[in-house]
């Protein structure tokens, strides 16, 4: 992916939305591969102020990376840095898409998983059961992410 970002960058520019996509790729390929946490964080600001600068900060790109920067600190225990990037990406989904949609269970789920990683089990339980409903009605009970909320409310109950 390195060498994408760097053919686009000679090709567009630093400052190309295509640029801002394959870091905000390669952060999440980092991410997934436990890498080193700076320069994740790093990647996923960089391709924030590109996509800000091209696109603006209330589109749904802008809010994708957002949400995995919030995955990004959950995982790193920064579960403030988490909660507010992920209020920021809720508000940008809900202006273009409603309250009702993939991104708004996305946005349930992650907020369980952060009031989970709290100890907030009954505010936890009540995101992933969100997050269930809107998955089931917009996919099915079979949705892999219908299954993994259904599975994470389950938990709160042990």
């Amino acid at each position: 992916i390195q060498s994408v970002i760097d053919n686009y960058k000679k090709q567009y520019g630093n400052n190309h939305i295509n640029v801002a996509t394959s870091m905000n790729d390669l952060a999440l390929i980092m991410y997934y591969n436990k890498g080193d946490n700076l320069q994740i964080e790093t990647l996923f600001n960089l391709s924030l102020d590109v996509i800000k600068s091209n696109l603006n900060d209330d589109n749904p790109i802008y809010a994708d990376v957002l949400k995995n920067l919030s995955l990004f600190y959950l995982e790193t225990n920064r579960l403030d840095n988490a909660e507010s990037v992920l209020e920021t990406a809720n508000k940008i989904w809900a202006a273009k898409f409603g309250t009702d949609d993939r991104h708004a269970a996305d946005y349930n789920y992650i907020k369980g998983m952060i009031n989970y990683r709290r100890t907030r089990y009954a505010d936890a339980n009540t995101c992933f059961i969100k997050a269930k409903g809107i998955y089931s009605s917009k996919f099915s009970t079979k949705h892999p992410d219908y299954l993994r909320a259904l599975a994470k409310s389950g938990q709160m109950y042990y």
